[in-house]
């Protein structure tokens, strides 16, 4: 069972919901080692 994929889905039907799957994609293909840890913190 590998949790990161779970993680990654949970992850992705949050953002989904809340609309910002396209703004979180293209941040994170931007800049991924600066942003994801941003995404992170904003999720909470």
């Amino acid at each position: 069972m590998n949790h990161c994929w779970v993680y990654v889905v949970a992850l992705a039907v949050v953002a989904e919901r809340w609309g910002g799957v396209r703004q979180v994609v293209q941040v994170v293909q931007k800049q991924p080692f600066e942003t994801q840890p941003m995404v992170m913190r904003s999720l909470g």
